[in-house]
């Protein structure tokens, strides 16, 4: 989990950037701007969370073993490491939309798909624990990331309605 949890900070920092960059776009009411911000967030998120989902990958035992020189530990951490690799490539893509909803200020919006997000994954978490165990858990973690990054999607025509006319690019 120490893994995973510095790769969701360093995402994080994606999302920051995305913020100031889709921010800049919506004060300027540039959708061209507001793209190309996207755009670059987009392919920053998608380089940082392949760089961590590989580190994960050739490197996550020796990293565990570097925390804890426990065998029972690494042999515990090495059951869950497939889900620590998959973690930043599932987590990248809500940091990002959440960056370009707060730059444009729509928290009405990002709480609408956090509320949808946490029933969702209370669902998934009531229904798979029992079955799967702490496997269960972590496929939970990670609906909670995909259904936050879908209903984000899904609510992104709120900002270039209201604020990026089509056609309308001011520089």
């Amino acid at each position: 989990m120490f893994c995973s949890s510095v790769g969701f900070f360093v995402c994080k920092r994606d999302s920051t950037s995305s913020q100031s960059l889709t921010g800049f776009a919506v004060g300027r009411k540039s959708r061209e701007l507001f793209d190309k911000a996207l755009r670059a967030s987009i392919e920053l998120g998608f380089i940082t969370a392949g760089f961590f989902a590989l580190l994960y990958l050739l490197a996550g035992i020796w990293l565990v073993s570097l925390i804890s020189p426990d065998p029972v530990i690494i042999e515990l951490a090495r059951q869950w490491l497939p889900w620590v690799v998959m973690a930043p490539l599932v987590e990248v893509w809500s940091f990002l939309l959440d960056g370009m909803f707060i730059g444009a200020t729509q928290t009405a919006a990002m709480r609408n798909a956090m509320v949808i997000s946490l029933v969702v994954f209370a669902v998934a978490l009531q229904s798979l624990v029992p079955v799967l165990g702490n496997h269960g858990v972590w496929l939970s973690y990670h609906v909670l990331f995909v259904i936050r990054a879908v209903t984000l999607y899904h609510y992104r025509a709120v900002i270039y309605h209201r604020f990026l006319p089509t056609g309308h690019v001011n520089q």
